[in-house]
């Protein structure tokens, strides 16, 4: 694949995951001002971020299944696994994210400290650190917890709500990454997947979370992996999201057990088998500076980038 050839099909690729961001947001927007106007009470209710969420994303899938349908694509060979290997993979996702997650807080805080800004990092910042910052920024988490259907959190954030990134951005998008190479498939579809969420208290969870999604899919060949893994976290941090607005505080130890064990098995898999690690290699062999500069240089990838951090900014200062 010729240099010029392969910098066209990856500006396909940024131009499209910007028409659906956009498109996300425009909806967004539309249909949130509409019931502002029309239906208040519906906008008021705390589930309508989650329902609207999942359904933003139903209509993002085959949209960006359509725009990028003539981009050349190949799906990673099947590879044998077995159930200890999933498990596995998620132990060591659960240790990643909830670093990911502590060190965000701390360099939030840092920051508020130090720039005397106003975002109320401090004591409510653990309910992010525990739930993966899956409901939004960090001033509006305790009380959209506390008002949320459990249903609601299990079924949308636990169960669609993976299902559908996991189809958007491993499948779709990684698929027609990998030609690349293993490496640059799982970087910039983890960096998308980040972005997507325009919220700086989960594009870093995100992102890391990107990454051993997008290894889980080219280790095992298989796109059940990451999408059950996904589910798998997402139904652990709501069934804790759930459980830290009870009455009952025994009825959280079960599931941070499973999160304390989890995540110290990631640890200890995580440094044992970082060295095994084996990704395959691009097809199309260019060197690092060439690769770098038709993905990070490509004004697609930058205009996706800009609108992603300036939705961030936005939704951060509002």
């Amino acid at each position: 694949m010729r240099k010029s050839v392969e910098r066209k099909y990856i500006l396909r690729i940024g131009l499209a995951l910007l028409a659906v961001f956009a498109l996300r947001v425009a909806l967004d927007f539309g249909i949130s001002y509409a019931l502002l106007k029309w239906w208040p009470a519906l906008i008021e209710n705390p589930n309508m971020p989650f329902i609207l969420g999942v359904a933003l994303s139903a209509v993002t899938l085959p949209i960006l299944w359509l725009l990028l349908r003539k981009v050349p694509h190949c799906a990673p060979a099947r590879q044998p696994y077995t159930a200890a290997t999933v498990l596995g993979l998620f132990c060591v996702a659960e240790f990643s994210g909830y670093f990911t997650n502590a060190v965000t807080i701390l360099v939030r805080l840092v920051i508020t400290l130090f720039a005397g800004l106003t975002s109320g990092v401090g004591v409510d910042s653990l309910p992010d650190m525990l739930t993966g910052g899956e409901s939004g920024g960090l001033t509006d988490i305790p009380a959209m917890l506390m008002q949320s259907s459990p249903w609601i959190l299990l079924i949308f954030v636990g169960l669609i709500g993976p299902v559908l990134e996991e189809l958007i951005f491993r499948k779709v998008l990684m698929d027609r990454l990998l030609p690349f190479g293993d490496k640059t498939a799982i970087l910039v579809t983890a960096v998308a997947f980040g972005l997507y969420h325009a919220n700086f208290a989960q594009i870093p969870y995100a992102i890391v979370l990107g990454l051993i999604l997008g290894y889980a899919y080219t280790r095992t060949g298989d796109i059940r992996v990451p999408i059950l893994m996904h589910i798998a976290i997402n139904s652990v941090t709501s069934l804790i999201s759930i459980l830290m607005v009870t009455e009952n505080p025994g009825a959280m130890i079960l599931p941070l057990l499973v999160v304390v064990g989890a995540s110290l098995a990631g640890v200890v898999l995580f440094f044992t088998h970082l060295r095994r690690i084996r990704l395959r290699p691009a097809r199309y062999a260019f060197s690092v500076p060439v690769k770098l500069r038709n993905f990070i240089l490509n004004w697609g990838v930058l205009l996706y980038a800009a609108a992603c951090l300036a939705l961030a900014v936005y939704t951060e200062t509002a």
